[in-house]
C-alpha cells in the first residue's frame, strides 16, 4: 500500500524553517476541527487564532479580492470601471473592519458570514483580538487601496488581462481545484489569475504588495518557489500537460506599478522537486499524531523578543498547555 501523500507549500515549509512552534499550529488547525471545540479549548482558540490578519496582510487580501472580483465581471462581460471598483473598496473595508471589531469572528464560520456584493466580510485583525489602538486603520486601508487600485488601471497590463480572460480558451481566477502532486507531495496551484489562450502556452500572474521600492517582487528565493508551485501545475496535470518552457508569468506590484516577467527552466523543477521530496520525508517524522508531538520540544524563532510579539499564536503559545494529551 504506498504511504499517503503529505500536503506541500511553500509558504507552510517557509514557517517550518522560521518557527517550528508556529508551523504545529498550522498542522494541527489542519488535523484537528478546532471549531466544534467548546469556547475555551485549546484547539479551538488555536482555530480562531490562525484567522488572525495583520493589517498590512488585510490590504493585500482586500486587493486580491477586489481584483478577482473585476476579472469576473470582465469574464462575464459586464466590466467595472476604475471609479465603481474604488468605492467598492471602500464600502467592502468599512464592512470588513466593522466585522472585526465587533469581535463577531470568535465561533463565526467564514462561509456562514454575510457577504457584500458577493465579496466576504470576515476579518479577523491582529490589532483587534490583542486589543491594540486602531485610530486612523481603516482610513489608512482605504487610502492605500485607493494608490494600488488606480495604479492597476494605469498598468499596461491591464487592458491586456481583461481581453485575455473574455477570450482564452480557459481562464483560472482565484482557482480552488489546481491540484497535482510530485515527490511523494500534493500541492495546490492558488493562482491569482492563469490564462490559457489555446495555442500550447500557459501564462500566470501573480499580485505582490510589496512597498519597499528596492525589493524586486519575484527575486526572493520563497516567491520564486511560490511561482515554481503555480507553474509546475500545467506541467505535471494529466489532462493536455505542458513543456515547462511554455509556461510563464508575470508579478505585477499595485504598490510601485511594476511588473516581472519569469520564466521556468529543467533546471529549477529538479531541484524544486528534490526540495519536496524532503519535505514529504520529514513530514510525517515531525508531525505524525497528536499524541507523539510534545510541544515544549520544538524550536521557536531565532529572534523570540522580535518575533513572538508579532505572532497570532502568541496567546496560546505561552500557555503551560500539554498539547498531546488534548483531545
Amino acid at each position: 500500500m504506498a504511504p499517503a501523500l503529505v500536503d506541500y507549500s511553500p509558504s507552510a515549509e517557509q514557517t517550518y524553517r522560521f518557527c517550528q512552534k508556529k508551523a504545529y499550529f498550522g498542522w494541527l488547525t489542519r488535523k484537528k476541527q478546532g471549531w466544534r471545540k467548546p469556547e475555551k479549548h485549546p484547539w479551538r482558540r488555536a482555530h480562531e487564532l490562525k484567522q488572525l490578519k495583520h493589517r498590512a496582510a488585510w490590504a493585500g487580501d482586500l486587493y486580491h479580492q477586489l481584483v478577482a472580483h473585476a476579472l469576473r465581471a470582465a469574464q462575464a462581460g459586464r466590466p467595472i470601471d476604475q471609479a465603481t471598483l474604488r468605492e467598492l473598496a471602500r464600502q467592502l473595508s468599512t464592512a470588513q473592519f466593522a466585522f472585526s471589531a465587533s469581535g463577531a469572528y470568535r465561533g463565526a464560520t467564514k462561509s456562514k458570514v454575510a457577504d457584500y456584493c458577493g465579496l466576504p466580510t470576515f476579518l479577523a485583525l491582529f490589532d483587534h483580538a490583542y486589543g491594540l489602538p486602531t485610530d486612523s486603520l481603516l482610513e489608512a486601508t482605504q487610502d492605500r487601496l485607493d494608490r494600488w487600485l488606480a495604479n492597476t488601471f494605469a498598468w499596461d497590463g491591464w487592458p491586456t488581462l481583461l481581453r485575455q480572460v473574455r477570450r482564452a480558451s480557459a481562464a483560472h481566477i482565484e482557482p480552488e481545484g489546481l491540484v497535482y502532486t510530485l515527490a511523494g507531495a500534493r500541492l495546490r496551484a492558488r493562482l491569482d489569475v492563469g490564462i490559457e489562450p489555446g495555442d500550447g502556452t500557459f501564462h500566470f500572474y501573480d499580485w505582490k504588495c510589496y512597498g519597499d521600492p528596492e525589493r524586486s517582487a519575484a527575486s526572493g528565493r520563497g516567491v520564486r518557489r511560490q511561482l515554481l508551485a503555480y507553474a509546475l501545475w500545467p506541467v505535471l496535470r494529466s489532462v493536455r500537460p505542458l513543456a515547462l518552457d511554455r509556461v510563464t508569468a508575470t508579478v505585477f506590484n499595485p504598490v510601485s506599478g511594476e511588473e516581472e516577467t519569469v520564466r521556468f527552466d529543467d533546471a529549477g523543477h529538479a531541484a524544486f522537486e528534490l526540495e519536496v521530496g524532503r519535505w514529504a520525508d520529514l513530514q510525517p517524522q515531525l508531525f505524525s499524531a497528536i499524541t507523539e508531538v510534545h510541544f515544549d520540544d520544538l524550536q521557536g524563532p531565532y529572534d523570540p523578543a522580535r518575533s513572538c510579539p508579532h505572532c497570532p499564536f502568541k496567546a496560546v503559545c505561552g500557555e503551560e498547555i500539554a498539547w498531546h494529551e488534548l483531545t
